[in-house]
């Protein structure tokens, strides 16, 4: 019993307090925006921005060209399906 009657004490604080909508709200604001942002990190809202996804043979993922043979066979994914390609040639800076 005392345990519930500590609780109504704390929650009534709370909600006498005048700053505590406001508070909530800026919470609220918080939660939202990195939800937006986890969002726009979402692999595939990345593809859908026109971002592709390159591997290799083996299923590794292929950030640099300077590991690519000439005639290695790439899977490279889009936002909408995927595509098998062959390296003809490769520049590396």
């Amino acid at each position: 019993m005392a345990r519930r009657s500590a609780k109504i004490s704390v929650l009534k604080t709370i909600h006498s307090d005048p700053w505590g909508p406001v508070i909530q709200v800026q919470r609220i604001g918080c939660v939202d925006n990195a939800a937006q942002h986890l969002a726009m990190l979402n692999p595939q809202q990345v593809l859908a921005r026109g971002y592709s996804l390159v591997q290799d043979a083996g299923g590794s993922v292929v950030s640099d060209a300077s590991g690519l043979a000439i005639g290695a066979e790439l899977r490279i994914a889009f936002a909408q399906g995927w595509a098998r390609t062959v390296v003809k040639e490769r520049s590396v800076k």
